[in-house]
């Protein structure tokens, strides 16, 4: 196994050993830890620090002097990384807030926007995400947005879409039906 968290899968058939490491791993400076039989030693030694950038091959020698080359595989794993980091609009000019904890993305829109066809401009962290950046959508209700990570694994967003309220505040008619008076409003000395 691997000071850095990999463990190792012997193929003792077929001499070779994988060892997938997390995400972010720098192979190049690993640092195994080899079991060997009792009596027999292994070159390079467990403990030293090796680079795995491309398999690397380790001779155990056995107390008779036979010898048995193994080679070993690291694999680092995908990136398991799968969030919004941005969500915005650019007609009308809005940018989301994202609440990473509960997975929601919250945007207002002017009073009066159509939200039938929104397009989004939206950032990931992550390989992909549905439906797709740039792409008009249906915003009168929630949307989810499904991102996936490079490892496949999978994190679901909900949209929600808030049009602002009606910001009118004008008297547009004032009357008396008795006696029937109609009254002239002057917008501009209110």
């Amino acid at each position: 196994d691997f000071v850095e968290g990999g463990v190792g899968v012997i193929n003792e058939g077929a001499k070779t050993i994988a060892v997938t490491v997390p995400y972010g791993t720098d192979v190049t400076l690993l640092t195994p830890n080899i079991a060997v039989s009792t009596g027999a030693s292994v070159s390079p030694l467990s403990g030293v620090v090796n680079d795995f950038t491309t398999p690397q091959t380790y001779t155990v020698t056995a107390a008779d002097s036979t010898t048995i080359n193994y080679t070993v595989t690291v694999t680092v794993a995908p990136n398991n990384a799968k969030a919004i980091t941005s969500f915005d609009f650019a007609s009308p000019a809005t940018t989301g807030v994202v609440n990473e904890s509960a997975k929601i993305v919250s945007l207002t829109v002017p009073y009066g926007t159509d939200v039938t066809a929104l397009v989004p401009t939206i950032a990931i962290s992550g390989s992909s995400i549905s439906p797709l950046s740039g792409v008009a959508q249906d915003f009168t209700g929630p949307v989810s947005y499904t991102v996936t990570a490079a490892d496949a694994s999978t994190q679901i967003y909900v949209v929600t879409v808030t049009v602002a309220l009606n910001p009118a505040k004008a008297i547009t008619s004032f009357d008396f039906a008795s006696p029937a008076t109609t009254g002239v409003v002057n917008e501009s000395a209110k």
